[in-house]
């Protein structure tokens, strides 16, 4: 506490924001997935200055099963800061984990908007954003623009990732939805 409200707290911020990234990730390897997300929202009350620290916290906390509203919020509060440093980046991580943490918060008509407006740039993203869209547009009664969208997402994986765990779980919670 006392480090945090020093006169040059934002250096320790920083300092602090590496030491939780680097526990986090631990804890993550060891599967204590509990502690692992409790760095990610310490992460979240830092005034981190760090655009890619700020985004790999706001992923893990939107990607990992479970994402409730109270980790929805501290992840879009992160994905925002980490697209306000970097405004003009290329980086399609930001944008898209704004999206997944607004469809986590039941704002699907945000997702649609966000990622039909700024399509994904980079292939594995832009999958990620397909699954999104398709629960996001089933989720508003569209259930033809989510059948497309979760076809070309499934052909896409299928052709590249048959077995990344993220992938096989993100079809897995479309398809539910989807009913297929």
């Amino acid at each position: 506490q006392l480090i945090l409200e020093s006169p040059d707290a934002t250096q320790y911020h920083e300092l602090l924001t590496d030491v939780l990234m680097y526990r986090a990730a631990s804890y993550r390897k060891k599967g204590d997935f509990d502690k692992n997300i409790a760095d990610y929202v310490a992460i979240g009350s830092l005034d981190s200055r760090d655009s890619n620290m700020c985004q790999i916290a706001a992923w893990f906390l939107v990607y990992w099963p479970g994402c409730d509203a109270r980790r929805a919020e501290v992840a879009l509060d992160l994905a925002q800061r980490a697209v306000a440093i970097e405004p003009e980046s290329r980086k399609p991580q930001p944008r898209l984990t704004v999206a997944v943490a607004h469809y986590h918060l039941g704002r699907w008509q945000f997702v649609i908007d966000e990622l039909t407006a700024r399509p994904q740039p980079d292939a594995v993203a832009r999958c990620y954003g397909w699954f999104y869209l398709a629960m996001s547009y089933w989720q508003v009664g569209n259930k033809e623009e989510a059948l497309r969208y979760y076809d070309w997402a499934e052909k896409w994986m299928q052709r590249n990732l048959t077995d990344d765990k993220g992938f096989i779980r993100l079809r897995a919670e479309a398809a539910e939805l989807l009913g297929k």
